[in-house]
């Protein structure tokens, strides 16, 4: 029997990688991508105006993105929802709570350039063997201002529930992303 830490850990990391396809489709230009070799840039937009952070978003954001000449840092959020079969009608029940990490806490709200969270929701009934069929799996994009914080606490709450929020992947969408994510896109991001 897996461990479902480590097979959400997994998933999360698959997404991270399967999203440069969504945000190529959302109209978004991929400046920089984690899982991808970090190139050399002779003029790079500042992400902070502390250096360190700065160097930290540069290295360990999921995407720096542009769209219609704007510069956003773009972290991926992929968590699993429960489906539940309630009187004979199938319902699905999604967290509004999303994790950050503390330096993503402490990066995030200062960022020179607009910080957004894809949210993507995956059935947590999903196991290795059935990746291929994932579906239905719900998307969306919000910026990390938009989320509520309470003190000492490591998640924030988006701002609305997240059926007003998400969008759905057309079948067969999810799988044809996951299919292609490569085992070194996936290393580069484990090490």
């Amino acid at each position: 029997m897996e461990d479902p830490g480590v097979f959400w850990r997994e998933m999360g990391l698959r997404w991270q990688v399967a999203a440069c396809s969504l945000l190529k489709t959302l109209g978004f230009t991929i400046l920089r991508a984690q899982h991808r070799p970090l190139r050399n840039y002779a003029s790079r937009p500042v992400l902070h105006k502390k250096p360190e952070l700065d160097d930290y978003l540069w290295k360990y954001a999921d995407y720096i993105v542009q769209k219609d000449g704007a510069v956003n840092l773009l972290e991926v959020k992929a968590k699993p929802y429960i489906p539940l079969k309630l009187g004979g009608q199938w319902h699905t029940f999604r967290d509004r709570d999303v994790s950050f990490t503390k330096k993503q806490k402490e990066a995030f709200p200062d960022a020179t350039v607009p910080v957004l969270i894809l949210l993507i929701h995956y059935c947590d009934k999903v196991r290795r063997r059935d990746l291929l069929k994932i579906d239905p799996v719900y998307y969306a994009l919000v910026s990390f201002r938009d989320f509520q914080f309470m003190p000492n606490w490591e998640s924030g709450s988006m701002p609305k529930d997240p059926e007003e929020l998400m969008k759905r992947l057309r079948n067969g969408e999810a799988s044809r992303l996951l299919r292609r994510v490569k085992r070194s896109d996936l290393s580069r991001l484990t090490l």
